[in-house]
């Protein structure tokens, strides 16, 4: 990666459970910047904004989870049929048996 120019990509990079090919977008100096700094701006804008959809996104999650009601229907057609499990109906094939119930 040290070798590489912007806009370059590495070679296949073989790790234990997967390949990898890098592409280098861009290189910075190191350093801490000043907040005065139009990148460093929109950065700490768009960390406050994907926190923000983070949170949006689980009290929205926490809300369907716990006003969702679920139906077993097969759990309900078991007690209605005192135990028995339904009959399986599956498509027909040329000389198939009929339906038998699951066991």
């Amino acid at each position: 990666m040290l070798s590489l120019k912007p806009g370059q990509t590495s070679g296949v990079i073989v790790l234990r459970d997967s390949y990898r090919i890098l592409k280098l977008v861009a290189k910075e100096a190191p350093g801490q910047r000043e907040l005065s700094d139009p990148t460093v701006q929109q950065s700490i804008r768009d960390n406050i904004r994907n926190r923000k959809e983070q949170l949006l996104r689980a009290a929205y999650l926490a809300v369907a989870r716990n006003d969702a009601k679920v139906t077993n229907y097969l759990a309900q057609q078991v007690v209605e049929t005192s135990g028995k499990l339904p009959v399986i109906v599956t498509p027909k094939a040329a000389g198939s048996a009929p339906p038998q119930p699951a066991k």
